[in-house]
């Protein structure tokens, strides 16, 4: 008889034990990611064309704008230029930059050292902006010889 209650006990813990995990399919389980936000310049090309007079027709530098912070805006400005000697024979409004960002800012060496901002959904789906300059003054009026510009581009981004 002890034995066949003994039995009973081990049958009913294994019915309890059965019934215990029966209830328990369910699991809720989670992935978690934690994103840093990003915001600066990556150059995808940089080496354009200077033009001479009123047109931006040679070629342009690439950049992206990184910025992965959801309906923020960036601040876009010039930081510093180094106009290679022309700045000293021509005043800084005859250094001309035009940004496609898709929508087209223009504006001299001013202009751009203020900045402009960006709204995120302005953006292509890249972020990648072109920029062009050009000397506004005749080819023929500018000093001969090689001209370098070297140009420091800033991003500030606003949430």
């Amino acid at each position: 008889m002890f034995r066949l209650v003994t039995n009973c006990w081990v049958l009913a813990l294994l019915l309890l034990s059965t019934t215990c995990l029966a209830e328990n399919n369910d699991a809720q389980l989670r992935f978690r990611a934690d994103i840093p936000a990003r915001c600066g310049i990556e150059v995808i090309d940089a080496e354009g064309e200077l033009s001479f007079g009123e047109d931006y027709d040679l070629r342009e530098i690439r950049l992206r704008l990184v910025h992965n912070i959801p309906h923020g805006s960036v601040i876009l400005r010039l930081k510093n230029a180094d106009f290679g000697g022309l700045e000293s024979s021509l005043p800084s409004e005859k250094f001309r930059f035009q940004i496609d960002v898709p929508q087209r800012y223009e504006g001299d060496i001013n202009y751009w050292r203020n900045g402009i901002q960006i709204e995120k959904d302005q953006l292509n789906p890249d972020q990648i902006i072109e920029i062009r300059a050009r000397v506004d003054i005749d080819e023929s009026m500018a000093p001969a010889g090689e001209h370098m510009m070297r140009l420091d581009w800033e991003s500030l981004c606003v949430r």
